[in-house]
């Protein structure tokens, strides 16, 4: 009996065990997948060629989040239920189906409308809002930034249509004001399960807004330090190398590890050659000092032409990026260099091209062309997204010695940034540059408290044709592809002669071993007679 009994109780506690590692399993999968819906009618307002939902959902990627997107006009089933959270992106487009209403007013999750076309549901849901209807002539935005709940006040800009909507209740929250300097109403407002934004917007400062609201929607508690880092951007086989090195020591003294923008390839103009960075060795050199003293390799993404001391790109195919990254990382590595990722493109890239991109690298700096010379500037990094396995923004410019007040727009997109918990600022610094304007940065970024980016302690990898690279919290491991050159038939005959000849070296030491041996013992037995 008591044998039975503790039989049973060891089933009961191994039962129960397992539950509990499938429970917090699942839980921990839960955690990890906030499923999202995005809905939209049009991806661009008239007359701005960004695509709007991308940007988005771009910007959703900072979270743990799985992304799906429809155009609402293509639904065929309005079930919303399978989503933890719904937005609805809406544009210049009205919105009029009703039943596209009668859904979204049974839908029990998290529902984020960001535009037009709010009024019939706070109707149908009897939501205490009051809908006034569009305007244009808005002056400033005020915002009480997440956690810590500073408060600062922006201009708007450019002027641009809002939808006005009044709180009726005092339980609704408010997390963002709209003014036109005598009346305010809320850009950002919360009641029962609807948060309404009055205008979907990916200009600075209401995307960072926004952002920083996403903070507070996910709860998630990663966002709390701070980082920055500085790109020497534009190191390339003529620059000037001792201004690489005064740059290189100023960032080693002040404690702040960076990132080094290689361009690999380079041509000159009028010239048909193109100059590989590996055909200099003092340029190799330079590169390693710079990576022994706290720099990182980040490869440009196209070859570069070179005009007046200028440099323009020479855009590559989505055939082309492949081999272009075969070489440049295969060189790199042969010469001491551990490339860690790439630089996102000042350029606009094909799907295809990005395909190509992600399928080499996990890591990206930069920022996101949506077209050509059209960014979207983001405040913090960005993870498995349409573009990017993960997106380090370099978000703050770069300095412009020529410019009396050179770090005014720099000063003034940080404060802008600094709206977002978390944020990630990063600053391009041309290698031309005087050291001067590096040691003010520092400083100015250290007074914010802003901590520094260390990339090395960090995870990134590089898969290519030759090699592949795994770089883990400061461990750096490299695997080999390289396959040995088939020799020739000469090759083989000689390789094949010079082992017969090993071996019979080998056996005539050996017979000369044992023929000195039985000497010494015979000549020992003579002794003793």
């Amino acid at each position: 009996m008591m044998s039975k009994c503790f039989r049973l109780s060891i089933g009961v506690l191994i039962i129960g065990f397992m539950l509990g590692i499938l429970m917090s399993l699942s839980y921990a999968e839960g955690k990890l997948e906030k499923k999202v819906l995005i809905l939209y009618e049009e991806r661009y307002f008239y007359g701005d060629t960004r695509d709007t939902v991308t940007a988005m959902e771009n910007l959703l990627g900072h979270y743990q989040t799985q992304v799906v997107e429809h155009k609402i006009s293509d639904l065929k089933s309005y079930n919303f239920e399978a989503y933890d959270f719904v937005f609805i992106l809406a544009l210049d487009q009205e919105i009029e189906s009703p039943r596209f209403y009668e859904a979204l007013a049974q839908y029990e999750g998290e529902l984020i409308w960001l535009g037009k076309s709010v009024e019939p549901l706070i109707k149908l849901k009897k939501y205490p809002l009051m809908y006034e209807g569009e305007v244009y002539d808005l002056l400033s935005i005020r915002y009480s930034k997440a956690l810590t709940g500073d408060e600062k006040t922006f201009s708007i800009g450019t002027k641009r249509a809002f939808y006005k909507v009044r709180s009726m209740s005092p339980e609704n929250r408010v997390y963002a004001w709209l003014s036109d300097g005598t009346d305010e109403f809320p850009f950002i407002v919360h009641t029962g399960n609807l948060y309404y934004i009055s205008r979907v917007d990916i200009n600075e400062p209401l995307f960072y807004i926004f952002s920083d609201f996403l903070n507070q929607l996910f709860y998630e508690k990663h966002y709390q330090e701070n980082h920055f880092l500085i790109s020497i951007e534009d190191v390339h086989v003529f620059s000037d190398y001792e201004q690489l090195k005064a740059l290189t020591d100023v960032l080693y003294k002040n404690k702040v590890p960076f990132t080094i923008g290689l361009i690999p390839f380079v041509q000159q103009e009028g010239v048909d050659y193109i100059t590989d960075f590996t055909e200099v060795s003092a340029f190799i050199d330079v590169l390693n000092y710079m990576q022994g003293h706290g720099g990182s390799i980040v490869l440009h993404t196209y070859v570069h032409e070179m005009k007046d001391d200028t440099l323009t790109i020479s855009k590559l195919e989505a055939r082309d990026i492949k081999q272009y990254f075969d070489r440049a990382i295969s060189e790199c590595l042969q010469n001491g260099l551990v490339p860690i990722g790439y630089e996102a493109p000042h350029a606009f890239l094909s799907k295809e091209e990005y395909d190509a991109l992600k399928s080499i690298f996990t890591t990206a700096f930069g920022q996101i062309a949506i077209t050509e010379n059209n960014y979207i500037i983001y405040p913090y990094e960005l993870y498995d997204t349409v573009n990017f396995n993960k997106l380090y923004p370099l978000n703050l410019g770069y300095i412009d010695p020529s410019d009396k007040d050179a770090f005014k727009i720099i000063d003034e997109r940080l404060k802008r940034i600094e709206l977002v918990n978390g944020f990630f600022a990063g600053i391009y610094y041309h290698s031309s540059v005087e050291t001067f304007y590096l040691e003010s940065l520092i400083a100015r970024l250290k007074s914010e408290g802003i901590m520094s980016y260390d990339p090395l302690q960090d995870q990134h990898a590089i898969t290519s044709r030759d090699f592949e690279v795994n770089i883990d919290n400061g461990r750096i491991d490299i695997n080999s592809y390289i396959e040995t050159v088939p020799k020739s038939p000469l090759s083989l005959f000689i390789d094949r002669l010079a082992l017969v000849f090993s071996y019979v070296l080998f056996a005539i030491f050996i017979a000369f071993v044992v023929i000195l041996t039985r000497s010494i013992r015979k000549q020992r037995r003579n002794l003793f007679k």
